[in-house]
């Protein structure tokens, strides 16, 4: 057998070192090799700054395909999206520009839609686009709010001076001091808390069952409001009218009436003030303390023989016998 030459053999040993390059090209950066096969789609962005060809197309973070290729038309990139023949994409599928890290790759992601619309064929395009964030915009609005932070900040320090820091350092001590007294009370009246806290059960419960009976009661008195109120209101319109008409004809009588009465009153206060100065029979005997005493005297001697005969068992009084001289000369007992 003849030998391989040398030529021959660094030929070989070169074309094998090619393909194992391309393999390992291919199979870390997840290209599609030349006699992989799937369908096209098409989706158009406003602005796909970072995306270049080539780029993965991922569905819920696994590989699905590739970018294959980038146009501009009309003013907007139309990325046409190869993705591999085993994967299912509806019509209300969603095409998102995402970043690997903050400043990372961009790649798209997909969402595959729903099976109750139809499945999308090599040649559709992706309707639902969304760009992704704009890095440089979102720099600048953190910057915005940066200096507006930056500016509240010196306007707090401005207005917040020691002493209102001071008195803001209290309150928080307060509330502090606040907070542990309340920790105490309720630890040490957990027990009647308790029972308060039972007491509103069982009233709750009182109320569930008897609630719709109270409910019904004063619908039942609203009803008979409602329908002996006009009957009622009317009796009293008419009781207040006849009053009116008594009063309005017995003006004079009662105006009569109260002006005799204060004649009366004025007559007894002229009555009593007499008593009081010891004017007539009955002002010297409210007065007159001899009189009173005298009469006092009387009585006491009138109950002493009534006392006495009370005491010998008669019920009559005594009295002395007298005599008078009749026509006949005879003396006659009276």
């Amino acid at each position: 057998m003849k030998q391989f030459s040398t030529e021959l053999k660094v030929g070989i040993f070169a074309i094998m070192v090619i393909l194992v390059l391309s393999y390992m090209t291919f199979k870390i950066g997840s290209l599609p090799f030349l006699w992989e096969k799937g369908y096209k789609l098409y989706v158009v962005f406003d602005d796909i700054s970072g995306l270049d060809e080539k780029s993965r197309v991922k569905i819920a973070g696994v590989e699905a395909g590739i970018v294959d290729s980038v146009a501009l038309v009309d003013g907007k990139a139309r990325l046409t999206l190869l993705i591999n023949p085993d994967i299912k994409i509806y019509r209300n599928a969603t095409a998102y520009l995402r970043m690997t890290g903050l400043l990372g790759d961009k790649y798209v992601a997909l969402s595959t839609g729903t099976p109750d619309e139809p499945l999308m064929k090599s040649g559709d395009t992706i309707a639902h686009a969304v760009p992704a964030a704009n890095i440089d915009r979102l720099a600048n609005q953190l910057s915005s709010a940066a200096s507006y932070v930056s500016e509240l900040t010196a306007s707090i320090n401005s207005v917040f001076g020691e002493t209102q820091r001071e008195e803001i350092r209290e309150s928080i001590h307060n509330l502090r001091i606040l907070t542990k007294n309340l920790r105490d009370i309720s630890t040490d009246n957990r027990e009647p808390l308790n029972r308060i806290i039972a007491q509103l059960d069982k009233f709750t419960d009182a109320l569930g069952s008897k609630g719709p009976r109270l409910l019904d009661n004063m619908d039942r008195i609203a009803s008979n409001i409602n329908d002996k109120g006009p009957a009622l209101m009317e009796n009293l319109s008419r009781a207040s009218g006849e009053l009116r008409e008594v009063l309005e004809e017995n003006r004079e009588t009662i105006r009569e009436g109260v002006e005799n009465f204060r004649e009366v009153s004025r007559s007894i206060g002229n009555i009593a003030r007499g008593i009081e100065r010891g004017e007539g029979t009955m002002g010297k005997l409210v007065t007159d303390k001899k009189l009173y005493d005298s009469l006092s005297r009387v009585s006491e001697e009138a109950r002493n023989p009534l006392k006495s005969s009370a005491g010998s068992g008669h019920s009559w009084i005594s009295v002395p016998n007298t005599t008078r001289m009749n026509p006949n000369g005879r003396d006659t007992l009276t």
